[in-house]
């Protein structure tokens, strides 16, 4: 008589299908697994302008300030005054009798004779490029000078009387005009003179075209 096994078989894959479910089961009341930390990537800050490179400021040009060319006022030796001498000045005016100053120094030990050379030798560069003019520097002189000089002054109460050693060599009437006008603003100017008279060598007024010496009288 033959036995039949299957039953048996099946038997045993129940039980071992029992098995797994149970241990299935059974994981499954285990706590939640720990879960893996992913580390996140650390955000790497993006590097700063002070890490990277130094900033450098645009190189600014400080302008420098230039002033503006004026007159440089020179100072005055100790001892020394100021005083005015007189031009005409380009474009010369009809009226020779107008003049403009200029400033001079001079030891007052040296007044008026200094004021008459300033006059002789002229405007310096710079005024002669201002267009002054001086007519005592435009003459030329002859004769034997006097102590070196072309000239003599002297001051008497208020009156300077120039006299010309060396004859200037005059060139017209206006021309004279112009002359007498530039020495009596500037021996004028000084202080204690208020009346000038110009004479030539042999004493006679030098711009008097009379012969009368009108330039003598009080009253001129």
């Amino acid at each position: 008589m033959s036995r039949h096994r299957r039953p048996l078989r099946f038997l045993g894959l129940t039980v071992l299908a029992a098995t797994l479910l149970l241990a299935a089961c059974d994981g499954d009341d285990d706590p939640d697994p720990t879960p893996t930390v992913t580390a996140t990537p650390t955000a790497t800050a993006e590097p700063t302008a002070e890490a990277t490179a130094t900033q450098t400021a645009s190189p600014t040009a400080t302008p420098t300030e230039t002033a503006s060319p004026t007159a440089t006022a020179t100072a005055t030796p100790a001892g020394d005054t100021n005083y005015q001498v007189f031009f005409t000045r380009e474009p010369v005016p009809e009226d020779p009798t107008i003049v403009y100053a200029s400033e001079r120094s001079a030891n007052a030990s040296d007044l008026p004779g200094a004021a008459v050379v300033a006059l002789i030798e002229g405007p310096t560069e710079a005024e002669f490029a201002e267009g002054f003019r001086s007519e005592w520097a435009q003459f030329e002189y002859s004769g034997e000078p006097c102590d070196g000089e072309p000239f003599e002054v002297g001051v008497e109460e208020v009156t300077a009387t120039v006299r010309f050693c060396q004859q200037p060599a005059l060139s017209g009437v206006l021309s004279d005009a112009r002359a007498e006008a530039q020495m009596a603003a500037t021996l004028s100017a000084l202080p204690g003179i208020d009346r000038v008279v110009v004479l030539g060598p042999d004493g006679n007024c030098l711009f008097d075209a009379s012969g009368e010496n009108l330039c003598l009288e009080a009253d001129n």
